[in-house]
């Protein structure tokens, strides 16, 4: 019941409520229920010239290594 629940998620890899499990993918959070319709409608929900525009800019802080 719940204990197995439980450890099907955390073999998942579920760190959050809410988690919504769609195909092998996991999206976490209510704000992510657009995701969820993407993935279900076959589409990528991650934009690629997105991920591009935000990683070209400039790091606002960095780690002493």
């Amino acid at each position: 019941a719940l204990v197995d629940a439980t450890q099907q998620a955390i073999e998942r890899g579920v760190f959050g409520v809410p988690t919504f499990g769609v195909a092998d993918e996991l999206a976490w959070g209510q704000d992510r229920i657009g995701d969820v319709e993407a993935i279900l409608d076959g589409r990528d929900p991650v934009d690629p010239s997105r991920v591009a525009e935000i990683l070209a800019r400039p790091a606002g802080a960095t780690r002493p290594r």
